[in-house]
């Protein structure tokens, strides 16, 4: 049984997550914020697997930092991060959230690659749009059984990135998110 810490978990995507998981590992959910990055450090330090799944500005990345530099040396130790296709120039219109997912993908990819010392294993997942609302997008479950698919992977095996999207065009999407008043959910 695997001790995984779910930062964010009270989120559709962090409650799909631990829903998922929760049959088979012993799930850490998160009570410290973002913002108290040594608070979170300290409380998921002893996991076995940590989803970086709580955005808040650059505290996700702040954190990543925080709890690599920690888990950097451990070969059993495995980080998982939930980025955003946003990070992905002229996809998304909120710039500075896409900034800040760029930012995570940019240290995800220095550490992964550059890091010579590094024994963890990290994988960036990047969905599309998440939610269950009128507009296509994908469902939450998606990215748990996705998170559940790399949890199954021999330890040798480290998949730094995954970038998904619903089939729909990201220009039709786009369109029709800022056309539905609210009526859909990330």
């Amino acid at each position: 049984m695997r001790v995984i810490a779910v930062t964010g978990s009270s989120g559709r995507l962090g409650r799909a997550l631990v829903t998922k998981l929760e049959n088979n590992n012993k799930i850490i959910k998160t009570k410290a914020r973002l913002e108290r990055v040594d608070d979170l450090v300290d409380e998921v330090k002893e996991a076995d697997v940590l989803i970086n799944n709580a955005h808040s500005d650059a505290g996700q990345i702040l954190f990543l930092d925080r709890i690599y530099a920690a888990w950097r040396g451990e070969g059993s130790k495995y980080i998982i991060n939930i980025g955003s296709r946003a990070a992905n120039p002229n996809i998304s219109d909120g710039y500075l959230y896409s900034a800040f997912k760029g930012a995570l993908n940019h240290y995800s990819s220095l550490v992964t690659f550059r890091d010579g010392d590094k024994k963890c294993r990290i994988t960036t997942i990047n969905p599309g749009l998440l939610g269950d609302g009128e507009i296509p997008c994908l469902p939450f479950e998606v990215i748990a059984d996705l998170v559940v698919y790399l949890l199954a992977l021999p330890d040798y095996i480290e998949i730094s990135r995954v970038d998904l999207q619903h089939a729909t065009s990201n220009i039709i999407v786009q369109e029709l998110k800022r056309n539905a008043g609210g009526k859909w959910t990330r």
